[in-house]
């Protein structure tokens, strides 16, 4: 037993340096092995979400403390984030997965090879008219909702979404992308986790070890992030989208 609470610690806190560092939400590490543990979907999402919740809060105490963190973006890309976090929580035991699957790492990919290729400077940021800044709000914010329902039916967080729309769409630098991730991710976890409590019986004594593993590595990650080049932080977050991408198309394939 003790064992076994050990390894899930030592798991949160790897999932939880690589969550902070490239503001995942350490998800993408803990629901595959919950997956592969034979835990059911519902199980997975509320286990996991418990634990990016907990990479969530660590990052942002972090993050803020660096101020590094976009308050007002964060706050409003939740708000979208959030009704559908719940509704996902509600869809996690029912929705076929498969077809979603497939699309959704095509999405994943195409995301990755954008940032790879795109400049970190940007030109002409602010020259942009009323029509395209209403046509860039709109994209973060259905962009946002499809994250938290994302967030909460597979418990992977939402920034494999939120860092691509913020770096992209609202211009922030890779950092700061990373960083209001987090508190969109904290906020929105939060919502998930508690619908999920609600519907469906969970294992605590596990989710907290994978949580309190989690809390630690996040302060890991955050600290090595602030120590590393944009460039490189990009390629890392590519390659992750990269990665998951992978796992979801074998998911489809089995």
């Amino acid at each position: 037993m003790l064992e076994n609470l050990f390894l899930t610690f030592v798991i949160g806190v790897f999932a939880g340096i690589v969550g902070s560092l490239l503001g995942l939400g350490g998800g993408i590490i803990i629901s595959p092995i919950l997956t592969l543990s034979g835990f059911l979907p519902s199980q997975v999402a509320s286990t996991s979400l418990l634990a990016v919740a907990s990479t969530g809060a660590s990052s942002t105490v972090s993050y803020s403390i660096k101020k590094k963190i976009r308050y007002n973006i964060g706050i409003k890309v939740a708000a979208f984030a959030v009704p559908f976090s719940i509704i996902g929580a509600f869809v996690s035991s029912a929705l076929e997965p498969n077809e979603f699957k497939l699309y959704f790492a095509i999405l994943l990919i195409s995301v990755s090879f954008y940032l790879l290729v795109r400049k970190s400077k940007r030109e002409n940021k602010c020259d942009h008219d009323n029509r395209g800044k209403l046509s860039s709000n709109a994209l973060l914010y259905v962009g946002s909702s499809a994250a938290g329902l994302i967030s909460s039916v597979f418990g992977i967080g939402g920034g494999i979404i939120f860092v691509p729309l913020l770096f992209a769409v609202k211009k922030l630098s890779m950092q700061q992308s990373v960083a209001t991730s987090q508190l969109s991710i904290l906020i929105t976890s939060i919502a998930g986790i508690l619908t999920h409590s609600v519907l469906y019986q969970q294992d605590y004594l596990f989710a907290g070890a994978i949580a309190l593993g989690a809390l630690a590595g996040a302060q890991v990650g955050s600290f090595i992030a602030i120590r590393i080049s944009e460039r490189l932080l990009t390629i890392l977050f590519s390659i992750s989208l990269i990665t998951i991408a992978v796992q979801l198309i074998l998911g489809y394939f089995q």
